[in-house]
């Protein structure tokens, strides 16, 4: 009977860290969907000021 309690007590608890590892992940998740349009814009701003360099002898 002991030893059929410490195996439900140990699925319990193994249940609950899946339970808390499935709640950080959607946390994260609703975190970084929450600043994507921030992460986005930066993203702009370093397209924006890309070097481009053209063949001088493309012209000829």
């Amino acid at each position: 009977m002991l030893a059929t309690r410490r195996i439900i007590d140990i699925i319990f608890v193994a249940l609950a860290i899946v339970a808390a590892c499935i709640t950080a992940i959607v946390a994260a998740k609703a975190v970084t969907d929450a600043f994507k349009p921030t992460l986005d814009s930066g993203n702009s701003i370093q397209e924006s000021s890309k070097l481009v360099i053209t063949d001088p002898d493309a012209n000829l």
